[in-house]
């Protein structure tokens, strides 16, 4: 299940904050900036802007005749009115007076241009295809499960009656931790992970380790967002013999389905 431009999304997004890194320098700093180092900042970003958008016209053209445009021009001037707002910010009379107001406002621009560009990534559609993975492939299998796993941006549900240790390192280690997690299992799933639940809860601001009764689900799914996946073994253990995995039934029904399950259950950890 090679999926280019799930590839090239995440691509995008890895190269946007290398893009804008002297801007989120300038974030968390104790001191508020000066005017040099926000003008540096924002000359560093425009150095590299060019050779960003190289990344965004790969994301957003499908075929010789097929691009979406109008995204591709909304997602690429992203940088550019980042930098022009905070120079709005720089010419006018308080920074001298009150940098650290000045130092605020910059931080909510910032994070406004950050939301802006995930939200603008999303209009591109990105297809999922079903696949099968033969045995003995298990890195093969984890590449193609983690370009799904690394999508996510506000929900992040497993559903497995036999959940493993090893599924946190391999999979929620990248989820980030303001994105709702619900790791749903039974009871030898939650002795299995109980240690390590303890302390990954405390990380993300809306985790929940839910135990249910074996009979209330059977195959294992993964649902991010609002996408739902299916696979034969545990995603640990995946490509270890023949896999199949790929997008499941996505309606209402589906999805209630699930949250049918997570609502029988037991929370036994939570945020």
């Amino acid at each position: 299940m090679v999926n280019e431009k799930a590839s090239q999304r995440n691509r995008a997004i890895l190269e946007f904050g290398v893009l804008i890194q002297p801007l989120r320098d300038l974030r968390r700093r104790s001191m508020p900036p000066t005017e040099a180092d926000y003008r540096l900042a924002i000359a560093q970003v425009r150095g590299g802007d060019a050779a960003w958008r190289i990344h965004i016209r790969d994301f957003t053209t499908f075929a010789s005749d097929v691009r979406f445009e109008q995204e591709f021009q909304d997602i690429s001037h992203v940088p550019e009115r980042l930098w022009q707002a905070i120079n709005g910010l720089l010419d006018g009379p308080r920074l001298g007076e009150d940098p650290s107001t000045v130092q605020a406002e910059f931080v909510k621009t910032l994070d406004a241009a950050e939301n802006r560009f995930l939200a603008l990534l999303e209009k591109v559609p990105v297809s999922w295809q079903s696949a099968m993975f033969e045995a003995n492939t298990p890195f093969t299998a984890y590449i193609r499960i983690r370009e799904v796993t690394t999508t996510v941006r506000a929900r992040f549900h497993y559903f497995d009656r036999y959940l493993k240790p090893a599924f946190f390192e391999l999979f929620l280690e990248a989820v980030p931790r303001s994105v709702q997690v619900r790791l749903v299992t039974t009871a030898t799933g939650t002795k299995a992970v109980h240690a390590l639940s303890e302390l990954v809860r405390v990380e993300f601001a809306d985790y929940q380790l839910v135990q249910t009764d074996a009979a209330h689900f059977h195959d294992r799914n993964l649902r991010v967002d609002n996408q739902i996946f299916s696979l034969g073994p545990g995603v640990d253990r995946a490509g270890m013999s023949l896999t199949n995995f790929g997008p499941a039934e996505n309606s209402v029904q589906a999805n209630a389905q699930l949250d049918r399950v997570m609502n029988l259950g037991t929370v036994v950890h939570r945020s």
